[in-house]
């Protein structure tokens, strides 16, 4: 997931969009998966787990529209929230992604 994040965040610092969406589609799926291997494993996912999942997919979803509409500016803020919000993932998770 790391070399997907890095990937995306980096296509939306260079403004590619079809890149930028590309990547965070796949990384949108790899959280679902997180979630559900979490599940089976442990036969439960945690709702702060689950929320800390929602809000990082919520504001990769920003982050894609800040680069379709070419704020660099806001592009850059987005790429600092999605970071901090994948860190906050990580840790909800037991850093095992």
């Amino acid at each position: 997931m790391q070399i997907v994040r890095a990937d995306a965040l980096t296509f939306a610092n260079l403004g590619d969009t079809r890149k930028t969406d590309h990547y965070i589609g796949v990384w949108d799926k790899w959280t679902r998966r997180l979630e559900v291997g979490t599940f089976l494993r442990e036969w439960r996912l945690t709702p702060y787990q689950h929320m800390k999942a929602r809000i990082l997919r919520e504001k990769m979803e920003l982050l894609r529209h800040e680069v379709e509409d070419g704020e660099r500016e806001e592009t850059a803020r987005m790429v600092r929230e999605v970071s901090a919000a994948y860190d906050r993932l990580r840790r909800a998770f037991g850093n095992s992604n």
